[in-house]
């Protein structure tokens, strides 16, 4: 067998025990058709372009990325005195009031492109989640990543 990548040549070895340990119960009309990352590879340079169409792409520092608006909880912050206090020294107690509304917009983002044309896991996950949706015609789609993207 030759592979173009080591990993590729791999894949069968190690997909079939893991598989094997994934119970889908059978109550849960779930149609699992499995597709490798590799399946995606030739949708990439399109879900670029479609994203980019969208106007939903941005360049930052030479990688191609789809920048998130975030939100965050504002964190209260009350300044009061007690009896107790000798040294007259303001007490300060933080706490997060869910009727407080956010203000603290920080700009996150999910890099789908490399500088140098490389494409990334997350590209790939919105490729699969496209093609669910354009191509499947999925009705719903539940999509599970791990938590390496942090965002």
């Amino acid at each position: 067998m030759t592979c173009s990548r080591y990993g590729l040549c791999l894949w069968p070895y190690t997909h079939a025990p893991t598989f094997m340990h994934i119970p889908i119960p059978t109550h849960t009309q779930v149609n699992l058709t499995e597709r490798g990352e590799s399946f995606y590879n030739p949708l990439l340079p399109d879900i670029i372009q479609h994203y980019r169409s969208m106007g939903l792409l941005e360049v930052s520092d030479g990688a191609t990325i789809i920048p998130l608006r975030t939100t965050r909880h504002t964190l209260n912050t009350t300044t009061h005195h007690t009896p107790n206090d000798t040294n007259h020294q303001p007490q300060h107690t933080t706490h997060q009031s869910p009727h407080t509304p956010c203000t603290d917009f920080s700009q996150e983002m999910v890099m789908v492109q490399k500088g140098d044309g490389g494409f990334l896991y997350a590209t790939t996950d919105l490729a699969a989640i496209y093609h669910r949706v354009y191509v499947e015609k999925a009705k719903k789609v539940v999509y599970v990543t791990g938590k390496v993207y942090g965002v």
